[in-house]
This record gives structure tokens, C-alpha cells and sequence, in this order.
């Protein structure tokens, strides 16, 4: 699955998450609703990255995908954690725009649907960047 040209909202779910992983998760879903019901929807991609398969369920949605790590999950964690300058632990959304570029962070739970909704709809309408290697990039050949 590609993810070029599209924005993508990555949610990563570590082994060790747990209710907060499962709310953040039911609220993307909500999200995913949204934006499927709407002209956005072939723009946008979702993608869960979680370490088991247990990790691995959701909205069954064409633009939502569901990935395992080939390799250790941490190096990815890591890297993505490094965008925020928020010392907690709680589970992040890290949303790309079209060119691959790190837009946003939503930190936790305590989140909006409508509020990641409004920032989706906002890339779609973006101008782009440009043209430079964006982290997606550094990201493909990770998943299985």
C-alpha cells in the first residue's frame, strides 16, 4: 500500500499500551467515520502500527491499514516520540501532510475528533511544500 500523496495519520500502538492505546484508537475511528463520509476520503490514509497482533483491530476501512513492525518496534517509537517536546508517555497521532512532511502531533487522549477532522481538512486544502525527502520515506522497508 502507498501512502504518496496522501496525508497519512500514523498511530502507533506499543505492546505495552493498553486503555489509553484502545480510547485513542476508538477515537481515530470516529475520525476515520468522518472522513470517509466525506469528499477527503481519497486523500487521507490511517495507518496503526502496533507490535502484536493483538494490537491489530479496528474499523475495517480501505484507507485504514494495520502494520507490524519487521524488525524492533522501539528505533520507531523513538524517532516519532522525538518530535514532541512533551516528556510524558502517552500514545501520540503524528499526521503527514502530501509531501510526507511531520505536520502534527495529537498527544494522548483527551483529544477532539472533530479538532483532528478540522486539521485533516486543512492539509487537504494546503499548498505544497517544496519537493524534499520527508520521513515517510525514511520509514518504508519497516513494515511487513
Amino acid at each position: 500500500k502507498t501512502f504518496a500523496g496522501r496525508i497519512l495519520v500514523l498511530a502507533l500502538r506499543p505492546a505495552t499500551c493498553a486503555e489509553s492505546c484502545d480510547t485513542q484508537q476508538a477515537k481515530l475511528e470516529e475520525t476515520v467515520t468522518a472522513v470517509n463520509a466525506s469528499p477527503m476520503r481519497d486523500m487521507v490514509s490511517f495507518l496503526t502500527v502496533t507490535e502484536t497482533p493483538e494490537g491489530a483491530h479496528g474499523l475495517e476501512a480501505e484507507n485504514w491499514a494495520i502494520a507490524r513492525p519487521i524488525d524492533d518496534f522501539a528505533p520507531l517509537q523513538t524517532q516519532l516520540a522525538a518530535a514532541s517536546i512533551r516528556p510524558d508517555d502517552r500514545p501520540m497521532l503524528h499526521l503527514f501532510d502530501r509531501q510526507g512532511q511531520h505536520v502534527a502531533i495529537f498527544h494522548g487522549t483527551d483529544f477532539n475528533p472533530l479538532n483532528l477532522l478540522m486539521h485533516i481538512n486543512g492539509l487537504t486544502n494546503a499548498h505544497p511544500h517544496p519537493k524534499s525527502e520527508g520521513f515517510l520515506t525514511k520509514l518504508k522497508g519497516w513494515f511487513e
